[in-house]
């Protein structure tokens, strides 16, 4: 297999990313790749998804600045023509709701519950919380994190850090809320 030149290179990301904002997968994309004779190896379509969904990361952050300037802006100008009114109160309003969407104020506590409101059993929180590290930094990331926390485990007489032994798998919560972890019976909550 030869190297493609820069110009190919950005043209076979272009194709990936249009396919990927279509719904195609890695197999579909490989699929692609072999029906129009690119002769790339799989690796090289997984980088050119990575390349992809780099641009795609990199545009929304670019498109969540400008929104977020954009409704600072109509914000300030909303406050000056509240005070111009004189109408005090709904200026205070803007205010508020400028600082919120600035983030000025502390989150807002939400107890983790179940679809029907009990509270979330340690297991299932383990779940919810790995699926959140695995979106945010990736699987690696989280498994080099359980490695580390299990070298500082064995080194160390305190706890241990919160991903222990008993953490939950690397896996999203199921789709039925209840983190698709067993029970205390060893049985699965949606079986019930």
């Amino acid at each position: 297999m030869a190297k493609s030149d820069k110009a190919t290179v950005l043209r076979r990301v272009q194709d990936v990313l249009r396919l990927v904002l279509a719904g195609a997968e890695f197999a579909d994309i490989r699929q692609y790749a072999s029906d129009q004779d690119w002769q790339v190896s799989g690796r090289q379509v997984r980088r050119y998804m990575e390349s992809a969904y780099g641009q795609l990361a990199s545009a929304a952050k670019r498109d969540r600045d400008q929104l977020l300037g954009r409704h600072l802006m109509q914000r300030r100008a909303l406050y000056a023509r509240c005070l111009k009114g004189n109408d005090l109160r709904t200026a205070l309003q803007v205010l508020r709701d400028e600082a919120a969407l600035q983030g000025l104020y502390p989150p807002t506590k939400i107890a983790p519950t179940t679809p029907d409101g009990k509270p979330l059993t340690f297991d299932q929180r383990q779940v919810h919380i790995n699926a959140i590290l695995v979106e945010r930094f990736g699987v690696a990331a989280v498994r080099e994190i359980r490695s580390q926390s299990d070298d500082t485990r064995h080194s160390s007489s305190g706890n241990g850090a919160v991903l222990g032994p008993r953490a939950a798998p690397l896996e999203p919560p199921a789709a039925n809320g209840h983190g698709g972890t067993p029970g205390p019976e060893g049985s699965s909550p949606a079986a019930g």
